[in-house]
């Protein structure tokens, strides 16, 4: 449960920046969206995972 609660942390975090991104018009570095790709592709990942275990 632990596990699943800081994915969802970075899940909220990585939306919450992609959102403003989209609202405020915030420069991101090529640097930045690969973070937030690779932070998005790991829920994804971690929620199949989770689906398959079951």
């Amino acid at each position: 449960c632990a596990w699943s609660l800081q994915v969802l942390g970075n899940a909220k975090g990585a939306v919450a920046v992609v959102v403003s991104i989209l609202i405020f018009k915030n420069p991101v570095t090529v640097m930045g969206m690969l973070g937030y790709g690779v932070t998005i592709a790991g829920v994804v990942l971690y929620g199949e995972a989770k689906k398959r275990s079951k």
